[in-house]
């Protein structure tokens, strides 16, 4: 490897004194052959590619160069006053698309060559053309692979940066990290780190995207072998493996989201069928899911986390019954991470039913047309559909808040069938209500997931019928008084005595409405009312605000002809501390 480093090295050296001296990197320039000026001047000439002042500063002084002339950085400035000028008479040779592009393009308060004020910024390319830049890449990747190989690191990758340098202005230094693959690429980690320039070194780079207040280069040692630079990196390897293992997992999933106007054709041939993908995906790097490392953890333990997580899975069809103020939204979205293994927002979509939500909104109905009549439109869950059928490698949830808001049978209609978790296949698929003899059946894709979520105390609500509820999995939520929510409590700063209290008589308010035959523990208080501190807050402030404007009201709901029970209730809940 010695010999790959030391090509990099010398080309440093030479980039680094065409930087540092332009009087050096004009006699380069007026050597080149007039053949690659050809080919430059053509492209830069090329109207086609964009109009960008650097590129005719580049132009005009390339065919000066084919002309003879000698270049320095007296006739280089020139050319960008005349360019800063627009300068009609002088650019008159110009092909008229481009003179016309010139006068067209907007004066800003920042100086057109503001990152080229360098001649080896303006010239770089000339000297670090592609056939050399492809050469230094593909001896980076060398060198970078032997050191994962030498220094043991098999799930670890690297990153390269040649000599056109991170934002390809050119640059004198090349550089290559190693961090782990399942990090979410090296900003998000901490990296063996080689620079290699006129003064090269090695050691420990840490991620952009994890705050750095020093530069990289802080923890940098000199070398000047590869076999100096493998030294450092196996003295620094432990360290870097104990700090990245501290990181949060990510993965790296495809793809990007397709375009949902884009139909999708069932029952058809393979061939003929169109699953909405217009644009090559896009990988993304996703922090992974544990349910048992998640700070924000609901209060639900993890065994029974994990059961529901395979219950939905399943299931597909699950909906979290509880009283008012338990977490049920909350903790579908953790139970969608959990399956997916991964937080994802983009798979996951959330809706609300009501009373006037219908069919036509959530499958497909005939809506007013912008010019005119009627079209039709597709509903949330058939574009959801669609999205999930064109990628059923990934899962995808659809969270129904208030489920039992609308009329589920007028929402679902012939898809009441079809969610079923053994119907998601082709050959249940069914005509829709609204859909034409050409179009195609349609069927629920099998990873596709519904989470719903029902308040129980509301009783004017909706009954769920028993062919919707065979359908579905219904799991109770309960509210949590115990030692998991005071831990909680007081890690986000309120007082032992305060969170004790709390848990004390909310627990006992909530036994007296469970056993009132009025009520019944679907009216119960949940814990979520008293999760809402912020440490900044008065705390004392904080619990009169919770009582006073949430709690409060609700109980004068609850026990509306009793107010003497109201009052004492309040009383309890608003009792000294000891």
């Amino acid at each position: 490897m010695q010999t790959q480093f030391e090509s990099i090295q010398q080309l440093a050296g030479q980039y680094h004194t065409y930087a540092e001296d332009s009087a050096q990197l004009y006699p380069y320039l007026e050597q080149l052959d007039q053949a690659i000026l050809k080919n430059f001047e053509e492209k830069y000439a090329n109207s086609a590619r964009g109009f960008q002042p650097i590129n005719l500063l580049r132009l005009e002084c390339i065919q000066n160069l084919l002309r003879g002339k000698a270049m320095n950085d007296e006739v280089v400035e020139a050319i960008k006053q005349r360019i800063r000028q627009k300068n009609e008479s002088y650019f008159g040779h110009l092909d008229p698309k481009m003179l016309q592009a010139l006068q067209e393009y907007p004066l800003g308060k920042r100086d057109w060559f503001a990152n080229w004020r360098k001649a080896w910024n303006i010239f770089f390319p000339l000297v670090y053309p592609e056939h050399i830049r492809q050469n230094t890449r593909s001896t980076l990747v060398e060198i970078a692979t032997q050191l994962l190989k030498d220094l043991d690191l098999p799930d670890y990758t690297f990153h390269l940066v040649d000599f056109s340098g991170p934002l390809h202005l050119g640059s004198d230094t090349a550089s290559l990290s190693l961090y782990p693959a399942d990090r979410g690429g090296h900003q998000h980690t901490y990296q063996l780190f080689v620079k290699i320039s006129a003064v090269s070194g090695a050691g420990i780079a840490t991620g952009s995207k994890l705050g750095k207040t020093a530069s990289s280069e802080d923890q940098l040692l000199s070398i000047g072998t590869y076999a100096e630079a493998l030294r450092v990196l196996e003295k620094m390897k432990p360290k870097v493996l104990a700090l990245n293992e501290k990181l949060p997992a990510y993965d790296r999933i495809l793809p990007s989201p397709p375009d949902y106007k884009n139909p999708i054709a069932y029952g058809q041939p393979e061939a003929k069928r169109n699953l909405a993908v217009q644009e090559p995906p896009v990988a993304l790097f996703i922090p992974r899911y544990r349910y048992e490392d998640d700070p924000e953890r609901p209060f639900v333990a993890t065994e029974t986390f994990v059961r529901l997580v395979h219950l939905l899975k399943r299931k597909r069809n699950v909906i979290l019954q509880g009283p008012p103020g338990v977490g049920k939204t909350f903790l579908a979205s953790k139970l969608a991470y959990g399956l997916m293994g991964y937080k994802h927002q983009e798979q996951i979509q959330r809706l609300q039913f009501h009373q006037s939500y219908s069919y036509e909104d959530f499958v497909q109905g005939l809506r007013p047309a912008p010019s005119g009549g009627f079209e039709l439109r597709n509903g949330v869950f058939y574009q959801y559909c669609q999205l999930a059928h064109a990628h059923p490698d990934q899962a995808y949830f659809l969270i129904i808040d208030e489920i039992n808001r609308g009329n589920l049978s007028k929402i679902f209609g012939e898809l009441l069938q079809l969610i079923e978790a053994d119907k998601r296949a082709e050959n249940y698929a069914v005509r829709l209500t609204y859909g034409s003899e050409n179009d195609p059946a349609f069927f629920v894709p099998p990873n596709l997931y519904l989470i719903g979520t029902m308040n129980t105390a509301d009783r004017s609500l909706a009954i769920i019928d028993y062919a919707l509820r065979r359908r579905f999995a219904f799991v109770e939520v309960e509210p949590c008084f115990d030692e998991t929510f005071t831990d909680y409590l007081q890690q986000q700063g309120l007082s032992p005595g305060l969170v004790q209290h709390i848990a004390t008589q909310v627990q006992k308010l909530n036994e007296e409405i469970a056993r009132d035959p009025n009520l019944g523990k679907d009216f119960r208080l949940g814990h979520s009312y008293f999760c809402t501190y912020i440490p900044a807050m008065d705390e004392g402030q904080w619990y009169q605000d919770v009582l006073r404007y949430e709690i409060r009201p609700m109980l004068e709901e609850m026990w509306f002809d009793q107010p003497e029970r109201v009052g004492k209730a309040f009383q309890n809940l608003e009792k000294q501390r000891s």
